[in-house]
């Protein structure tokens, strides 16, 4: 993954609706660099947790949840139950 460290800057954010925004754009399809570090974070969270063998596994893994809309999906379903 080529991260280009000048577009990290975009990634600072100062408030709760700004995250949000960010993460929610992620969740539905935004290619940028906060895509780029959703996926090295939730790859090394399969890795680690040893649901992926090795990490090019694990990063094509949190790709395709983010493009097959799953992981969007998985979100709604927690913010549904924890409404309950």
């Amino acid at each position: 993954m080529d991260l280009n460290w000048e577009e990290l800057k975009i990634l600072r954010l100062t408030d709760i609706e700004s995250s949000k925004k960010m993460m929610l754009g992620v969740l539905n399809g935004d290619k940028n660099t906060a895509r780029d570090i959703t996926i090295l974070n939730a790859g090394a969270a399969l890795y680690v947790s040893g649901i992926c063998q090795d990490f090019v596994s694990a990063f094509e893994v949190s790709a395709q949840m983010i493009d097959e809309g799953l992981a969007i999906k998985k979100l709604k379903q927690l913010i549904k139950k924890s409404n309950e």
